[in-house]
């Protein structure tokens, strides 16, 4: 189909952008990272031509480019990624739109796991707010906001902030999943993490039989 486009088409296209990056998607799936890395930046590099630097295309791709390099633990690139991707929606959609949340939550995920918990905090936080005000309570795209928060929270040891964004997601989760998602099997398990370091054993196993066998 790759071949079909480019020749149709030319190699510098929207429709063979777009089926690079579907590819990319496919091989990320099958666990082949090196090959959607480079349809993926493929795909970039077509966007990048052909696109105003504005527009909501160009920040997709870094944003997916950005969630490759998160899986692969590479956190530093994975944030760079982002944070173009963020300037462009920003500017694009404005500041309040739903996918200015959604990478402001990956963003504060990659901070999370480079252990920078005020610019996590601080982001979580602004991802939080934007879809408070875009979403309804009990969507589950603020439970992704509020678990990571949450664990934020627990890995400095602020047991009182983290406990009420838990019970919140699992809330959300637990009314909008079924038993064994593993959404709701996360924050299961942060949560009775978190209880754990509390030393409140006894309510953390409450909760680990809650998970599936």
């Amino acid at each position: 189909e790759l071949e079909i486009r480019e020749g149709s088409l030319g190699a510098y296209h929207p429709d063979v952008a777009l089926t690079l990056a579907n590819l990319g998607g496919v091989r990320w799936y099958r666990g082949m990272l090196d090959d959607a890395d480079r349809f993926l930046r493929r795909a970039l590099e077509i966007r990048m031509m052909i696109l105003s630097p504005e527009h909501p295309d160009l920040a997709d791709a870094l944003n997916s480019l950005g969630a490759l390099a998160w899986t692969r633990g590479q956190f530093e690139e994975a944030a760079d990624l982002y944070g173009d991707a963020l300037r462009i929606y920003e500017r694009a959609l404005g500041p309040d739109h739903v996918d200015v949340g959604r990478v402001l939550n990956n963003l504060a995920e990659t901070h999370w796991k480079m252990g920078e918990y005020e610019e996590a905090e601080g982001t979580f936080l602004r991802a939080l707010e934007i879809k408070e005000r875009v979403m309804d309570p009990g969507h589950p795209s603020l439970a992704v906001t509020l678990n990571g928060l949450a664990n934020v929270y627990r890995d400095q040891g602020r047991w009182a902030d983290a406990e009420p964004r838990y019970r919140r997601a699992l809330d959300i989760r637990g009314s909008a999943l079924g038993p064994e998602d593993p959404a709701l099997v996360e924050t299961l398990t942060d949560y009775a993490k978190m209880l754990r370091d509390a030393g409140r054993p006894g309510e953390a196993e409450a909760l680990e039989r809650r998970l599936p066998a």
